[in-house]
């Protein structure tokens, strides 16, 4: 009887579903493209968002109640990870930012394919840790998401490459991990309107310098951005580091640049 009742339930537990909490769909993207169906994502957002918002005690106890909570590691993650423990003390965690070099003050390193690497094998490797039955199947998506990453970052290579850009303004660090990986550089420029008074000079310096773009975050800064783009005469790029569809991203932002 025993038996009959192990034989019966061999088939549930080799094609069970683990569940998986994601912070936003840049993560969710990632999870999915490894795990395929064999993973249910929650998320926490639609969209990335720098601060924690206030959940309802029942939606953390739904979002809690996974096996596995995924995170770039950027604090406002880590602070639902605190949360969702408190709640699941079985949850398992997992920092895609493990064995990822960061550099100070610095976490958006997913901007450079070679970490997104690591990020997809950080990925793989746990999702086989929770499924051994299903390892095969998350090889063989991994290394479509390998080979992803190597015809983008083949495709940006060859784009920029061709193109006389070597030095960029930009609103903010979030392009330091892919201005470092291909070898531009970016020059942080600060976040004030150009005064009359500096004008001269800041135009020289762009000239000497031989920038013709600033980059800004998308839904940020347009105003601050468009303003010194129209007194320096140089091309507004505007870019989503956290979009969902990271290749897509990362192209697209080669390719404004090399215009």
């Amino acid at each position: 009887m025993k038996k009959i009742v192990l034989f019966s339930l061999l088939p549930i537990l080799l094609f069970a579903k683990f569940q998986v909490t994601t912070y936003f769909p840049l993560e969710t993207y990632i999870a999915k493209y490894i795990g395929k169906n064999e993973i249910r994502v929650k998320q926490i957002n639609n969209r990335y968002l720098p601060t924690k918002r206030k959940i309802s005690n029942f939606d953390i106890s739904k979002l809690a109640d996974v096996k596995l909570y995924i995170h770039l590691g950027l604090n406002v993650e880590k602070e639902y990870e605190d949360i969702f423990k408190k709640s699941n003390p079985f949850i398992e965690t997992l920092d895609l930012s493990k064995d990822i070099k960061i550099m100070d003050n610095n976490p958006y390193y997913w901007l450079d394919p070679f970490n997104l690497r690591v990020i997809a094998k950080n990925i793989y490797d746990k999702f086989c840790e929770i499924d051994k039955f299903s390892c095969s199947f998350y090889k063989q998506n991994y290394e479509a998401f390998l080979d992803e990453i190597d015809n983008t970052f083949l495709n940006i290579k060859e784009k920029l490459m061709a193109s006389d850009v070597r030095s960029l303004y930009v609103l903010g660090n979030y392009w330091d991990y892919f201005g470092k990986r291909f070898r531009i550089i970016l020059v942080d420029k600060e976040k004030k309107y150009i005064k009359l008074n500096e004008l001269s000079e800041s135009i020289q310096e762009t000239k000497n310098r031989k920038i013709n773009k600033i980059i800004y975050l998308k839904g940020d800064s347009y105003s601050l951005a468009s303003a010194i783009s129209n007194s320096l005469k140089i091309k507004l790029i505007e870019h989503d580091p956290f979009e969902e569809k990271i290749f897509f991203s990362l192209r697209l932002l080669a390719q404004e640049i090399s215009k």
